[in-house]
C-alpha cells in the first residue's frame, strides 16, 4: 500500500518547481480601488496646484501693484519651464544637412509637424530612441503623429522614466507614449501620482495610462 505514495513523493520531488502569482509581477492597474485611488491622488495634486498658483500670482499682483486679477496674465510658460522649440527644426537637425535641404523634404517634414506644439515631444522621443532611431523621414513622420495634442513638454520623459532604460527605446512603445500623453498639460501631475503608488505600482504603461488620464 505505501508504494503508490512514495512514487507520488518521487514524482513531486523531481518536477518542476511551481511558479506562484506572487513571484510574477501583477498589473496594478485592474487591481480593485486603483482607479479610484488614481482619482483622489490627481484631484489632490490639482487642488495643491492650484492654491500654489493662486499664491504665486497674489505674491505678483502686489509686487506690481495689480489690484485685479484681470491685471495680470502669466506668461505662456510650460510645464518643465523649458524654451519651446519647433518641430521643423527639431525634425531637420535629426534629418541631418542633407535630408532636410529641399523643398519637397522641408514641406514633408511640415505637413509631419502639423498638430506639435513645439518640438519638444518630438526631441524627447528620437533621443530615447538613439541616434540611429530618428534619422529618416519615415521615423520622424510616425514620431511626429504620436506627438500631436501634446501639450505638456515633460511627460514623455517623465513616462519613460518610470518604465526603465528598456521600457521605452523602441518605435512602438514611444508612440503609445505619445498616445498617453495627449491631453496632458502637465507632467508633474503624473509624476505627484506615481510616486504617491509606489516603485511598483506605476512601472507599467497600462497603470501610467490610468494616472495620466486621471490628470487630463
Amino acid at each position: 500500500m505505501l508504494k503508490p505514495i512514495a512514487l507520488l513523493v518521487i514524482a513531486f520531488a523531481t518536477s518542476s518547481p511551481v511558479c506562484f502569482a506572487a513571484d510574477r509581477p501583477v498589473d496594478m492597474s485592474k487591481a480593485p480601488g486603483f482607479a479610484a485611488k488614481v482619482e483622489a491622488l490627481a484631484a489632490s495634486f490639482d487642488l495643491h496646484k492650484q492654491v500654489s498658483t493662486f499664491e504665486k500670482h497674489k505674491e505678483a499682483r502686489a509686487a506690481l501693484g495689480l489690484s485685479r486679477d484681470a491685471d495680470f496674465r502669466p506668461g505662456d510658460c510650460d510645464d518643465q519651464g523649458n524654451s519651446h522649440s519647433s518641430c521643423v527644426d527639431v525634425a531637420c537637425k535629426r534629418l541631418g544637412t542633407f535630408g532636410c535641404d529641399e523643398m519637397s523634404e522641408i514641406k514633408t517634414v511640415g505637413e509631419a509637424c502639423r498638430g506639435n506644439h513645439s518640438g519638444d515631444c518630438l526631441d524627447s522621443s528620437c533621443k530615447h530612441l538613439g541616434t540611429f532611431g530618428c534619422d529618416e523621414m519615415s521615423e520622424i513622420r510616425t514620431i511626429a503623429a504620436s506627438c500631436r495634442g501634446v501639450w505638456s513638454t515633460g511627460c514623455v520623459d517623465v513616462i519613460c522614466q518610470k518604465l526603465g532604460t528598456f521600457g521605452c527605446d523602441e518605435m512602438s512603445e514611444l508612440t503609445k507614449v505619445g498616445s498617453i500623453c495627449h491631453g496632458v498639460n502637465d507632467a508633474s501631475c503624473i509624476d505627484s501620482v506615481c510616486k504617491r503608488l509606489g516603485s511598483f505600482g506605476c512601472d507599467e504603461l497600462s497603470e501610467i495610462e490610468v494616472v495620466a488620464n486621471s490628470c487630463k
